[in-house]
């Protein structure tokens, strides 16, 4: 708690420290878990890019280390391997939400938005839709031919 809070900057080198330290495990995973959410609240994302590398790679047919990698990718602006891995999870995986999403960002990235409202509208179509794809569809709408209408289809 105190990583993510007030005493980040004394408790993170404490962290990096002991995750260095740690062997493979359950303990290092909890001290790269406790990084990565640091790091995100912090906005430090290449930083969290690390963190979320080792967890996917410790978890990796996880939705919530995909996600976590994901973000840490898309906003520290490494699209490249974000695209690669996105693809690689889209071969075994097409219509996973998570990976829809992340594949969103990409498109949103690269300002294909109707591509961004097709991507978004398959996940909208799944049992695990939230209220973010349907906000996030609602904006990329706003930046298509059909703005509002392209949600719908």
């Amino acid at each position: 708690m105190a990583a993510r809070g007030l005493h980040y900057d004394s408790a993170v080198p404490v962290l990096v420290d002991a995750q260095k330290q740690a062997a493979p495990g359950a303990y290092r995973d909890h001290l790269d878990l406790a990084l990565l959410q640091s790091y995100l609240r912090h906005q430090k994302y290449e930083d969290a890019c690390g963190s979320a590398r080792r967890l996917y790679e410790d978890f990796p047919e996880s939705d919530a280390a995909f996600n976590q990698l994901s973000t840490a990718l898309a906003d520290s602006a490494h699209l490249d391997e974000l695209t690669k891995l996105v693809d690689a999870r889209l071969e075994k995986e097409p219509a996973s939400p998570a990976v829809l999403r992340a594949e969103a960002r990409i498109l949103k990235a690269e300002q294909r938005f109707s591509d961004v409202v097709a991507t978004l509208g398959k996940v909208t179509r799944t049992a695990k839709v939230t209220a973010g794809d349907w906000n996030s569809l609602a904006w990329a709408s706003l930046f298509t031919k059909d703005v509002g209408t392209a949600t719908l289809g």
